[in-house]
């Protein structure tokens, strides 16, 4: 018995030698993430441009808007600025990360949490394309009771908002959808290569 002990440690070092070990490409793990970073950096950059068109439109063309138009475009503007903020927000694992001098597994850690935020925000954009026809019709039915628009300006409003919905709507839905299904993929593939 005392036998089968001592040849124990032995068998265990042996075996321990024997396990297979992956090997970490710490350099094309740094490129994935410098290039995650990037890509947040410009969609945080298209978003606040697009922001920026509410003010814009209120400050170049005031005497074009009603005032019922003014107070609508205002009141999206703050809805949009709090979207806005809360999309940062949900970027905030790959705008706010300096990558010098940290682990792999922060490295991991941050590119796992930013794939499951980007599906989060592939779902949340699928869902405001729902959303915008709604307030697309709200703002016709409001301005058409209340007479707040000329008829005629509305009806080419109308025209332009409903363009806006056939046609654009339905293809960023498709675009967030195919980057949701995306975002799936490659979290799923990079859970498999990197186990942190």
């Amino acid at each position: 018995m005392s036998n089968n002990m001592s040849n124990e440690p032995d068998n265990l070092d042996k075996l321990w030698q024997q396990q297979q070990t992956t090997t970490i490409d710490v350099k094309a793990l740094s490129r994935q993430w410098k290039l995650t970073r990037i890509k947040q950096y410009m969609y945080s950059l298209m978003d606040a441009m697009a922001l920026m068109l509410f003010p814009l439109v209120i400050y170049f063309f005031p005497k074009e808007l009603s005032t019922f138009e003014f107070v609508w475009l205002s009141g999206l503007f703050a809805l949009m600025t709090g979207w806005f903020v809360f999309i940062v927000w949900l970027r905030r694992f790959s705008l706010g990360f300096d990558d010098g001098g940290t682990s792999t597994q922060d490295f991991v850690y941050r590119m796992k949490m930013q794939y499951r935020q980007n599906i989060r925000i592939a779902h949340y954009n699928k869902l405001l394309c729902w959303v915008v026809p709604v307030v697309f019709l709200t703002y016709i039915v409001v301005a058409y009771l209340g007479e707040y628009v000329s008829p005629d300006v509305l009806w080419r409003k109308s025209k332009l908002l409903f363009v806006t919905s056939l046609v654009f709507l339905p293809a960023t839905w498709i675009w967030a959808h195919k980057r949701e299904q995306k975002f799936k993929r490659l979290l799923a593939d990079f859970d498999a290569r990197w186990v942190a």
